[in-house]
């Protein structure tokens, strides 16, 4: 039944529209999660592969993704002036769930996240709140910064791509 919605919820587009976090980016990676635990991926399912399709027509040259929280209140996608570490985590983890089999747009993410990285390992979101401060609690730094490394540690072993992550901890943080 839950699997009935979440193909009766998604949208056209490929996007589903979240009620919390930031609208679409947020909404797909909950989605796209629940779609692989019954084994819906982007090999074996339409809803998948629309979705997988949706997040990368979002994707920014930069390698990130930049969704506004006036996402939520027009339901249509609403660019950020800037690519958003959570947004970019959030949409790497969904192509990740999916098991997307093109590994670029993937590795453009994470890069894209490591380069927001401090020196002392946390994250900069790069979150800029206006009036609204509806999604100060997003996420936590420490929270999305486990996960999204116990995924991304996941998909370089299935893709075997360890090259790519040691080639970027060589990078200017000298590790």
């Amino acid at each position: 039944m839950a699997v009935q919605y979440l193909h009766s919820a998604q949208l056209p587009s490929g996007g589903w529209i979240g009620s919390w976090g930031i609208c679409f980016t947020y909404a797909s990676q909950f989605a796209l999660e629940s779609l692989a635990l019954v084994g819906e991926t982007y090999q074996t399912s339409e809803h998948s592969r629309r979705a997988c399709n949706f997040l990368l027509s979002k994707q920014r040259d930069d390698g990130g993704w930049g969704e506004s929280y006036k996402s939520c209140e027009q339901n249509v996608w609403v660019e950020h002036e800037e690519s958003q570490v959570v947004q970019t985590a959030w949409a790497v983890l969904s192509l990740m769930y999916a098991r997307y089999p093109h590994p670029k747009p993937i590795e453009n993410g994470v890069k894209f996240v490591m380069s927001r990285q401090q020196p002392v390992g946390r994250l900069c979101s790069g979150l800029k709140l206006t009036h609204d401060h509806r999604f100060r609690m997003v996420h936590g730094p420490r929270k999305l910064s486990r996960e999204f490394s116990i995924k991304l540690a996941q998909f370089l072993i299935r893709t075997s791509n360890l090259r790519f992550l040691f080639g970027c901890l060589e990078g200017p943080t000298g590790i």
